[in-house]
């Protein structure tokens, strides 16, 4: 999986691309930091079929935290996937995935967000869409046209964190949508400005 999307930041897409993950393909251990993908588009669109694949991440850096970050990336959507941030302690940070710089059109199904599940650090969350790199709450153009349908979040001082701007142009067509909420210490869902 990890040399799939390697690829495909380094190369680009010209059409619809799907990737099929083999049922029972042990965790993958390491960060994903997705900017744009060259030729991604609303005809071109990147699927991921998990089939019940693990991304996995310990950060000990402030500002990459995410296990998966689409920094700008747009037209993904993500079906039957695990996303866990491992971080739990001081100077460890934990978001499963992270939305920034107008990652648009982007959709995850059936998925599970872990995070910690004792720490009272804002530092841990399930997915955050936020336009800073070190806070989950910084109001911005993150992401429009989000769908997060049939998910579950685990654990983190947020579940969801999603942010839009405090002025126009505002974020547009958000859809969270029949997810549980677990084990979050302080917010389940904190949507803002959407």
């Amino acid at each position: 999986l990890s040399t799939a999307l390697n690829a495909l930041q380094c190369i680009g897409i010209s059409g619809p691309v799907t990737l099929n993950v083999a049922p029972g393909l042990s965790p993958t251990n390491g960060q994903f930091i997705l900017n744009a993908i060259t030729g991604a588009s609303a005809t071109n669109t990147i699927t991921i079929n998990g089939n019940g694949a693990v991304l996995e991440f310990l950060s000990v850096n402030t500002n990459e935290r995410a296990t998966l970050k689409l920094d700008g990336s747009s037209h993904w959507t993500f079906n039957n996937m695990t996303f866990k941030a491992l971080g739990s302690l001081t100077g460890q940070f934990g978001y499963c995935v992270q939305l920034m710089n107008g990652a648009n059109h982007n959709t995850f199904d059936n998925c599970i967000f872990e995070a910690n599940t004792t720490s009272t650090s804002t530092n841990f969350a399930g997915l955050v869409g936020s336009n800073s790199a070190t806070a989950a709450t910084t109001a911005g153009l993150s992401a429009s046209h989000l769908r997060v349908t049939n998910s579950s979040f685990i654990g983190g001082y947020y579940g969801i964190a999603l942010n839009g701007p405090s002025s126009s142009p505002y974020s547009d067509s958000n859809i969270i949508e029949n997810n549980i909420f677990e084990d979050y210490y302080f917010y389940g869902a904190y949507l803002r400005g959407l």
